[in-house]
């Protein structure tokens, strides 16, 4: 079962397989906090905290219930019961409250108060005064528990709720479990984990350095004195589990806790500078956590071991988080298997995203993963992983302010939901220095000359540079912005490479296209399409595409029963033929409908050169950022640049 929560606290579930959402009544007590809420799974149960005054739970058979059970507060009167052959000795009874589906005991609360003693000699046990109702409204059951001659209260019977008394003739030897005396309500919390069996609950605003754990196997029964301080008594901002460690993160510190019982649970400081701001950004990719720290974004590999995954963006991540800093703290992330990113959503009122691309450090080829921006103008409040109805593969789906849940990735939705930014892509570079031996980093420079590189489909794109240097901040404002002029990736010359030559039923044709510059694949296609449908004599009508992920065109038969064969080796026009261009060898091809090239075709680079006036870009260094509006086909972009310190010769610097 998978759940939504809207800011209200309404809760959505959807079935598996099903494609629709309904709506849940919340239980009687749960009332709204309208925090961020945290999820864990434990035993296909689900658990929620912090938007609702308690923990919410969510068992295997979609209903909801408040985490916990308090005891019963009547006492009830034990008395010797009818009948032979029962127990002999001092008999002292005790119940409790059970919420039970089927047969499945879901929970069971603390016990009353003890009976009276009742001596009793080969006799039941007669229980009057029982409570007939559960205030909270969760109970379906009430159990009765004996203890005989001072043993353990072992259970004795259990009833449907509004039962009154009970007889039981139970023998002592016939005694169920033990009761459990360590099964309180869990505290308000905001954050939830599972390790080692046992739930942990973070965030208590009455304690906020205290973690608290409940018994093995049961996530709901929290014993008062089952909590561990942190040893600074520093307040807790997050925590999750990784191989055999949990890691619990504080603003500024890390420490984290092993063990498998009360006896040797452990808490070790692992970092005294390193912290969290934020819970819900730590994320779990492959036993390794990623997560957002005061001065970037951070992953622990286990052990005591942190690596800085922002080099690139240091001080722009420095000046944003000062400027937003409750929103930075409120940031969630996702690790989005599909695409290989740790998606991190800075909930601004404009959405912004970092997007870090791990596969380079998964296959060992750097130590840092490629990070570009994903900006939006709506506001975005939520990410996570959603599965599919019937794929069993999780799909990346964002929560937004406008009351809809979107799907990310989805190549067909160009404009992003009418997003006034749509897909635009955004690479920034980290910050370089305009190194000066002889007056140090903190001395003016100025860029002479700037070289852009972008090798992409499409030329709508944008250079931004941004001067400055590590402490007066390189702003959020470019110094300098740059678009790319007019051009074409693809050109079509009259007489060079505008002839395509084909045949139908075994007749020679041949396609002309017009000499223009394309300026994606898919315009190239086109123009194609047109061509061939327009050929002297053409029969069938065909379709022509190109597919900006494997770089192939592909010629097709639309309409018509003539055999179609694509004269690229033997052809009339071979000398003047488009065919190298759309990625086919000099080779007849025949016998099919569809042909597909077999050499990857890409447009060919474009570089813009801007020389920037002195006056525009000084400072220590300067960052670059190039923006793609429309980021079809971008394979690869970077630049040079050259500076000159205090008028000396100019020195180079490339990324």
């Amino acid at each position: 079962m998978q759940y939504i929560i809207m800011a209200d606290g309404t809760i959505y579930k959807h079935p598996p397989g099903s494609s629709v959402y309904t709506s849940i009544t919340l239980p009687g007590g749960a009332t709204v906090k309208g925090l961020r809420p945290d999820f864990a799974r434990y035993r296909r149960r689900t658990y929620i905290s912090g938007i609702y005054n308690r923990t919410l739970l969510m068992t295997e058979f979609g209903t909801p219930a408040m985490a916990g059970m308090a005891p019963p507060v009547t006492t009830p009167t034990l008395g010797a019961g009818t009948g032979s052959g029962g127990s002999t000795g001092i008999a002292i009874g005790y119940i409790t409250w059970r919420h039970k589906s089927g047969s499945t005991i879901v929970h069971e609360s603390n016990p009353s108060g003890a009976t009276a003693s009742l001596s009793i000699t080969g006799q039941g046990r007669s229980w009057t005064g029982l409570p007939t109702t559960d205030p909270s409204g969760r109970a379906t059951h009430v159990a009765g528990y004996v203890s005989m001659d001072g043993a353990q209260p072992r259970s004795a019977w259990e009833r449907e709720i509004g039962t009154a008394s009970v007889n039981e003739n139970v023998a002592t030897s016939a005694l169920g479990g033990v009761l459990s005396t360590k099964r309180g309500v869990p505290p308000y919390c905001r954050y939830l984990n599972v390790y080692h069996d046992r739930m942990w609950y973070t965030g208590d605003p009455a304690n906020p350095y205290r973690v608290w754990f409940s018994e093995v196997g049961e996530p709901e029964s929290v014993y008062a004195l089952n909590y561990i301080d942190t040893r600074g008594f520093e307040p807790v901002t997050g925590q999750r589990a990784a191989g055999d460690q949990l890691v619990t993160f504080c603003r500024a510190t890390t420490y984290d806790v092993q063990g498998y019982s009360i006896a040797d649970f452990n808490m070790r400081k692992i970092s005294p500078s390193v912290g969290c701001i934020s819970h819900f950004a730590v994320v779990n990719i492959n036993e390794r956590l990623w997560f957002p720290a005061l001065d970037g974004v951070y992953r622990f590999d286990g052990g005591s071991s942190f690596n800085y995954m922002l080099d690139d963006l240091r001080t722009y991540w420095r000046d944003d988080y000062t400027s937003n800093t409750s929103t930075y703290e409120d940031a969630v992330a996702v690790d989005d298997r599909i695409e290989q990113v740790y998606k991190l959503l800075i909930p601004k009122s404009s959405a912004f995203y970092y997007v870090g691309d791990y596969t380079p450090i998964e296959l060992g080829e750097s130590q840092q993963p490629y990070w570009t921006w994903d900006k939006r103008t709506r506001q975005d409040k939520a990410i996570g992983v959603l599965l599919t109805a019937n794929s069993g593969r999780g799909d990346v789906y964002t929560g937004s302010c406008d009351g809809y849940v979107r799907q990310e990735n989805v190549a067909s939705n160009a404009d992003d939901d009418g997003d006034t930014l749509a897909k635009k892509l955004i690479i920034r570079h980290k910050h370089f220095y305009m190194g000066d031996p002889g007056g140090g980093r903190f001395h003016g420079k100025t860029v002479k000359n700037f070289d852009a590189h972008v090798m992409a489909e499409s030329n709508a794109w944008t250079l931004d540079l941004f001067a400055g240097d590590d402490y007066a901040g390189d702003g959020t404002t470019a110094n300098f912005v740059a678009t790319t002029p007019a051009g074409a990736w693809w050109v079509i010359v009259a007489g060079a490479n505008d002839k395509l030559d084909f045949t139908e039923a075994g007749t020679a044709r041949v396609a002309t296209l017009a000499a223009a510059s394309y300026s994606t694949g898919a315009l190239l296609a086109t123009q194609i399409q047109t061509a061939m449908n327009a050929a002297p004599g053409a029969v069938n009508t065909y379709t022509v595409s190109y597919n900006t992920t494997t770089k192939f065109f592909t010629i097709a038969r639309a309409t018509g029963t003539a055999a179609v064969g694509l004269t690229f080796g033997t052809g009339p026009n071979l000398a003047t033929s488009v065919h190298p261009v759309i990625g086919f060898e000099s080779v007849d091809l025949s016998g099919d409908t569809s042909y597909v090239g077999t050499l990857t075709v890409s447009p060919a680079e474009k570089k813009t050169t801007t020389t920037f006036r002195p006056t525009l870009v000084t400072g220590a260094g300067f960052t670059v950022q190039i923006q793609a509006t429309s980021p079809v086909g971008m394979e690869y972009a970077g630049f040079s640049a050259a500076w000159t310190p205090f008028g000396t010769r100019p020195r180079r610097s490339t990324g």
